[in-house]
């Protein structure tokens, strides 16, 4: 009997640890419960065999013949009596009661040894069935607590639909709009039940405490009711023969039990449902989200039937229906993100209670030969990790060091080869590759023309004034704030907000206005697309701005700004694109330190807020250092990765589409190898996702614009539902390491001025002008600049700079010339 149950162990219990997870990349549960199903079957026939077959009729069958044999010996030696004196056999038929007497407190050691391997067996069997019962009761009890409201979301995405398929009828500009009207109220009334029906926080919280304590109490109960301590011999041993007893070995299952579910690994399984806590708190966040990505359809619809355009009543009826369809399938999402972030929990608890339950049969199965080999282990492991610790650490800087600087040379290298290349004439390889990169970038229109309009719409490259767009900036827009707050109190500075060419600073000003405007605060913005040379030029702009009287120099203006009714004036003004007002030229920074002076004087009046890159304030904190002590600056460093997913994400979820992120394909790959190790769903995900913005952020080197632009490009709307999102392709920008160093300063001129025209280039170099215009044609055949009134050049067309027009950098390009201009030096 022992020997059966011994079999049974060996292949079911190690497979009953594992069952309720695949253990590699292939292997399905149903392969392991057929193995314990055909052990099982195994102990069945062993057990019924023993049955049928009675151990004592064999033992009493020996005594039998015995007393046979020995009757009839006895009988022979009284036949030939005095012939022959009775000798017994040498060996005994039947045992002495001596004999007997020495082997019984053997067999009946021996005999409770086999009894507590039965009672360990199914006291292991016991545990392992009930702790996976428990984790299955764990995540069930929340589901019917805590989501017996994700009915409804099916039902107000069924609702969502018909809609959507009301308005994809509509015909004609006028019903469209009507339609529009009625479904302002009709969405509203669909979409608050599903924000009501989600549970706060607090009650979520409430109910995965009570059902993880429930259920820790359970478990612990289980191993409570484990016995105390057995005593078992080694399966391998003999029945004892003799007066020897069978070496024995006490076991103390309850406290081996204890020690492999211990109470940091407790605490695991107690976290382990913390992620559905986080998913139902993203739910409610993306159901309060989804009356957002309507409005902002409507709103675009009602613009396009606005502009009486042709095709405007089909683009916007498409506006409108997409985005109803896309927000009844981000409902249908939220309850698969529900379910997902169920069948994590039951596997993060399942891994646990698998670790925890091979723990406990490892504890039990160690005898004295594997204790030695595990203590062996560990010494091993321990001069291992003393080894890692000392010398690891300078071995590492030393590797990390030794890879910068053959990175470094390795660029500095590439660069030389190509300034060779084109100092004898020869171009280099992927000039071809580099000028398809920056033809692309400059007619961005063309790439993007193909995708979904909502898509287009919510990844402009224009400016936003929607601060839920804004991502990144919290922290430089409550400063802003607090500084606003000060001047109410009568001790506020006049303050510049400065960054690099594309950090946004725009938007940045534009969300500061609405957030003035949501503190009772009224706020003049305007952004300066010619430059003005003369301070009669500046006074009347902002004269005309603050509707004020026309003035003709800025000191009569501010004598006007003090004598008019603090009512009439703005609380706030804002003037971005200050580099129009100089010129890095002798006396260029003249108007621009008046207008400093200006703000400061008349600070108690108006709370003024310029907006300015850092390369134009560096020449202007230079040339006018007491001008620039007069105001206070806010700086809008480049986005990291975190703050670049925000931004981007924060868009996407506008349109309410789901997401998906392609997972790289290469063997090689470092993230591949990290995906494999990765059993966790949920972790899977979110590490596919912040390998992807990781790639992106290098890609698009920090500048967010770019970053858009090639979320656009890297956007597969044929590929099943919702986007799913390729790995974006890092651009190819090498053909800037082919301008000569005239071009390089003119790009940095760029950059100072934001825009320039051929008369204001001749001034700063003091060139003619039939070599500015060579150095601007140069440029512009390359796809670098173009005209400052369309934005966007046609990389079709033949290239040809007018003398009125400004010129600037494409904005998509400013990050790649920013890098290459920092790389020679040029810009600090």
């Amino acid at each position: 009997m022992e020997t059966v149950w011994v079999d049974w162990g060996r292949v079911a219990l190690p497979a009953l640890v594992r069952a309720e997870l695949p253990a590699g990349e292939g292997e399905e549960v149903e392969g392991l419960w057929t193995t314990v199903r055909d052990a099982a079957q195994a102990l069945q026939e062993g057990l019924e065999t023993l049955l049928q077959e009675d151990p004592n009729e064999s033992v009493v069958a020996q005594a039998r013949d015995a007393l046979a044999k020995a009757r009839g010996a006895l009988e022979a030696d009284i036949a030939v009596a005095g012939s022959f004196l009775y000798r017994p056999p040498a060996r005994a038929p039947v045992a002495t009661h001596r004999r007997v007497t020495a082997v019984g407190p053997a067999l009946t050691e021996w005999d409770h040894s086999v009894k507590d391997r039965l009672e360990l067996y199914s006291a292991l069997l016991s545990i392992l069935s009930g702790v996976t019962a428990v984790q299955r009761r764990m995540v069930w009890r929340f589901r019917d607590r805590c989501l017996g409201w994700l009915p409804t979301l099916h039902e107000s995405a069924d609702r969502l639909e018909s809609l959507s398929q009301e308005v994809a009828s509509a015909r004609g500009p006028g019903a469209l709009e009507g339609r529009l009207k009625e479904l302002d109220g009709q969405v509203a009334a669909v979409l608050e039940p599903t924000e009501a029906v989600v549970p706060e926080a607090t009650l979520v919280d409430s109910a995965v405490q009570d059902i993880s304590d429930t259920t820790i109490e359970a478990l612990l109960a289980m191993i409570r009711q484990a016995p105390a301590s057995l005593s078992l011999h080694a399966p391998t041993a003999r029945i004892p023969t003799g007066a020897r007893k069978t070496e024995a070995r006490t076991l103390l299952l309850q406290e081996l039990a204890r020690q492999s579910f211990d109470a940091l690994r407790i605490e695991r399984i107690r976290a382990s449902t913390q992620g559905l806590l986080t998913a139902v708190d993203e739910a409610r966040t993306n159901v309060s989200e989804l009356d957002a990505v309507y409005a902002f359809a409507r709103d675009e619809a009602l613009r396009e039937l606005e502009s009486e355009e042709e095709g405007a009543v089909d683009r916007a009826r498409d506006l409108v229906s997409g985005s109803l369809h896309s927000t009844a399938e981000a409902l249908r999402a939220q309850v698969g993100s529900l379910d997902g972030a169920l069948v994590t929990a039951q596997n993060r608890l399942a891994t646990e209670i698998a670790e925890g339950s091979s723990a406990l049969l490892d504890r039990v199965g160690a005898g004295r030969m594997e204790a030695r080999l595990f203590a062996a282990q560990s010494r091993v492991a321990d001069l291992r990790s003393w080894v890692t610790d000392t010398w690891g650490p300078p071995v590492g800087r030393a590797t990390r060091y030794v890879g910068v600087w053959i990175a470094r040379l390795r660029r500095l290298g590439s660069r030389l080869l190509r300034r060779g290349s084109a100092i004898v004439g020869r171009g280099p390889a992927e000039t071809a590759a580099s000028t398809r990169t920056l033809r692309a970038l400059a007619d961005v229109g063309a790439q993007i023309s193909g995708l979904p309009l909502v898509y287009q719409r919510l990844f402009t490259l224009d400016p936003i004034s929607d601060p839920a767009l804004l991502a990144g900036r919290e922290a430089e827009l409550a400063s802003a704030m607090s500084r606003w707050r000060r001047w109410h109190d009568e001790d506020g500075v006049p303050l510049i907000v400065r960054g690099r060419q594309g950090s946004g600073i725009t938007s940045f000003l534009a969300v500061l206005a609405a957030k003035i405007a949501e503190d009772e605060g009224s706020m003049v913005r305007s952004a300066l697309a010619e430059r003005l040379s003369s301070e009669g030029e500046l006074a009347a702009y902002l004269s005309q701005l603050l509707d004020l009287p026309r003035t003709e120099s800025l000191g009569e203006l501010a004598h006007l700004i003090f004598e008019v009714d603090a009512a009439k004036l703005p609380a706030a003004v804002a003037l971005d694109n200050l580099e129009h007002l100089y010129m890095r030229v002798p006396h260029g920074t003249d108007l621009i330190e008046r207008l400093l002076t200006l703000m400061s004087e008349t600070e108690p009046r108006i709370f003024w807020i310029g907006g300015m890159t850092i390369s134009a304030w560096q020449l202007v904190a230079t040339a006018e250092p007491s001008a620039v002590s007069q105001v206070d600056v806010l700086d809008l460093p480049s986005l990291d990765v975190e703050a670049m997913r925000a931004a981007v994400t924060s868009r996407h979820r506008r349109s309410g589409l789901a997401l998906r992120y392609e997972e790289p394909t290469t063997a090689r790959h470092r993230l591949q190898r990290r995906l494999r190790r990765m059993r966790d769903a949920e972790g899977y995900q979110h590490l596919v996702e912040e390998g992807y913005f990781d790639r992106l952020h290098r890609a698009s080197g920090g500048h967010l614009g770019l970053a858009l632009y090639q979320w656009l490009l890297a956007a597969d709307f044929d590929s099943g539902d919702g986007v799913l999102m390729t790995l974006p392709e890092r651009p190819d920008f090498s053909i800037l390491e082919a301008l000569n160093l005239t071009q390089n300063f003119t790009l940095k001129a760029f950059l100072e001025h934001r825009s320039l025209t051929l008369d204001e280039h001749d001034r700063i170099f003091r060139l003619p002008r039939q070599e500015s215009y060579q150095i601007f044609e140069s440029l512009r055949n390359r796809h670098i600049i173009g005209p400052l009134a369309t934005g966007e050049g046609d990389p079709d067309a033949r290239s040809e700079i007018e003398e009125a027009l400004r010129y600037r950098v494409h904005p998509l390009l400013m990050g790649a010339v920013i890098t290459h201009l920092q790389g020679l030096n040029i810009v600090h």
